[in-house]
């Protein structure tokens, strides 16, 4: 069986869930003047990269901050899952598939989230640290654009023999399936905001009007261009 790569923000929840965990912690006070000091200061060196930037996280307890996390989307993230996506995810499970969540949120908001909505594996955003502390450093690991096309094959590659669905929110991240799909043998169709490029080895869906429900049944061996259902 192939594996199922599910997206977070804004495809399993409509919002951003690292932001509101952001903000979750500067009300709670966990997130202060030395937090808020070393992102402006990440921000000033990289801006291009602000995706980058989880320098809010330095000088705190990886233990303490997983903690939170855990507590948040208990309290916070778990009524914002969406029906339909839970759904597609339960069918998938049925038939066997192995479910990853591929996402750019932290990996301590992603691994209680994959709990929750049964999926097997997780590939997130890892922080650096030093002794369990975070650091105002770069991500040792960031699935973004080029890199969450990147880790997504690397794990195909790894873990299971073909990647069957990509369910995804963002363009570029609907560029990336394509270029995932053609670069593992297949020949695959572009991909706009109304059109999901499908084989018998993957499926891009993609979510720009906040829709998980997609229709039209995987072909066998070649690429069939469909309209999403909207």
């Amino acid at each position: 069986m192939g594996c199922v790569f599910v997206d977070v923000d804004g495809t399993l929840i409509a919002a951003s869930s690292e932001r509101r965990f952001f903000a979750h912690l500067v009300v709670s006070r966990q997130v202060g003047a030395s937090q808020l000091g070393a992102w402006l200061g990440y921000m000033a060196r990289d801006f291009p990269n602000a995706r980058r930037n989880k320098a809010y996280l330095a000088g705190l307890a990886r233990t303490d901050i997983a903690a939170a996390a855990e507590r948040f989307v208990a309290r916070s993230l778990e009524t914002k899952l969406r029906a339909p996506l839970l759904h597609r995810i339960e069918w998938h499970k049925r038939n066997g598939e192995t479910i990853v969540l591929l996402t750019g949120t932290l990996d301590e908001i992603a691994r209680p989230l994959a709990r929750r909505v049964g999926a097997d594996a997780v590939v997130a955003t890892i922080c650096a640290c030093t002794d369990d502390v975070y650091q105002a450093s770069a991500p040792l690991v960031h699935p973004f654009a080029a890199a969450k096309l990147r880790l997504a094959a690397d794990f195909a590659r790894t873990a299971v023999s073909a990647c069957d669905e990509l369910m995804i929110r963002d363009q570029p991240g609907a560029d990336a399936a394509v270029k995932l799909h053609r670069d593992r043998g297949g020949v695959a169709s572009g991909c706009t905001p109304d059109v999901f490029a499908e084989s018998g080895e993957i499926r891009i869906v993609f979510d720009q009007d906040r829709k998980a429900e997609h229709g039209a049944e995987i072909s066998s061996g070649r690429t069939a261009p469909a309209r999403q259902d909207l």
